[in-house]
């Protein structure tokens, strides 16, 4: 199928749905879903990419990473990243169509394209990429408040896990790599004295655990002494001391579980 055809195929798609402008000219909108199609039918490496990289940031998404972290992926585009010249080809096949920005080993998106992208799959295979995403970010968010150098690489990786744990709440799959990745990106933020930030971040984190293991668990009490922590350091100690309380109570809850003696099974009686 030509280019041409394409395109014409994919405005009259678009038509059907809105009332052509009177100096009728191809949209920004048809371009990008016939980019989309001829991608897909001629190198279908090059849609996986896309179809992954809509679930980070839009911004310089470091290309590395998925060769970093490829344990994640379909095995397809695992033996794909890891061949240089397969790679290259495909990311330069987006690059041609305008998709992305390439800037070495970074690209960006226009965010409507992630958009569309997101918009187009199917809710299965959309799940699948945000769950590949937030494994990813879960290994490559590396904050460790002791190692320095960790702190460069989580602010320029910081966009990407907070859009991964974004969805991985909007698509319900991934959820405990989306809470733990919450905490650490709260606990980056923290350090750089961002409290009200770190606090909306850990605030999800709490969301989940309540969500996935219920209102009794220790990932929860320590999130929530955790974000206690924080609200000390914005001044706000009411709610310190609250959040303190709820911690203590589920740790003092789950200690009382595990010292419970267990009931002696009843002799039958002869």
């Amino acid at each position: 199928v030509s280019y041409i055809n394409l395109f014409k195929e994919q405005q009259g798609e678009l038509w059907k749905r809105e009332i052509p402008p009177k100096d009728y000219k191809s949209t920004i909108m048809t371009t990008w879903e016939m980019a989309f199609k001829q991608i897909q039918e001629t190198q279908p490496i090059a849609k996986q990419l896309l179809n992954l990289f809509a679930f980070f940031g839009p911004d310089d998404i470091p290309i590395s990473i998925i060769k970093t972290y490829s344990d994640n992926l379909p095995e397809e585009l695992k033996k794909a990243v890891h061949n240089p010249i397969e790679l290259e080809e495909n990311i330069s096949a987006i690059y041609r169509y305008s998709l992305v920005e390439r800037n070495g080993d970074f690209i960006s998106f226009h965010r409507l394209v992630q958009d569309v992208i997101r918009t187009q799959l199917p809710k299965d295979k959309a799940a699948k990429c945000v769950s590949i995403a937030v494994q990813i970010m879960k290994m490559a968010f590396p904050y460790d408040e002791y190692d320095m150098k960790t702190w460069a690489n989580c602010s320029q990786l910081l966009p990407h896990a907070l859009a991964a744990a974004y969805y991985a709440e909007k698509y319900n799959t991934g959820l405990e790599e989306g809470a733990e990745i919450y905490q650490k990106m709260g606990e980056y933020l923290r350090n750089q004295a961002e409290y009200h930030r770190a606090g909306e971040v850990v605030e999800r984190a709490i969301n989940i655990w309540q969500e996935i293991l219920g209102t009794k668990n220790e990932k929860l009490a320590i999130t929530l002494n955790y974000l206690g922590e924080i609200r000390q350091e914005q001044a706000n100690y009411t709610e310190a001391l609250n959040l303190h309380n709820q911690a203590l109570q589920i740790f003092q809850s789950l200690e009382n579980l595990e010292t419970r003696p267990t009931s002696t099974p009843c002799r039958n009686s002869t």
